[in-house]
């Protein structure tokens, strides 16, 4: 997935459904996510692309003592980033999104 993929999903999706929620959030310094709810044939369907940095190393630092803790330390490249789209439907008899292949988008 690329980002000029996914504007493209979001213009059609704009210029052929009622659009009910549109937006963007941030999960963290290296993780945030886009969405749009929106209805199609009387489903409420979600999609979100997901946005990480790519991750360049991942070091685990730990000491043999009893007790200590492990310390995870990671670099990330914020210059490349990494999509992957999300797909659900919501669910109304558990109230809750329920995830779908987000292949048909």
């Amino acid at each position: 997935m690329t980002y000029e993929k996914w504007e493209e999903i979001i213009n059609k999706i704009t210029s052929e459904f009622s659009v009910i929620d549109q937006g963007k959030e941030t999960e963290s310094e290296h993780e945030e996510y886009e969405f749009i709810e929106f209805s199609r044939d009387g489903m409420l369907i979600r999609l979100e692309l997901n946005i990480y940095s790519k991750l360049l190393t991942s070091k685990s630092l730990y000491s043999k003592r009893a007790g200590s803790v492990a310390i995870e330390k990671k670099e990330y490249d914020n210059s490349e980033k990494i999509y992957s789209m999300s797909a659900f439907l919501f669910d109304e008899s558990m109230n809750n999104w329920k995830e779908i292949d987000a292949d048909m988008f």
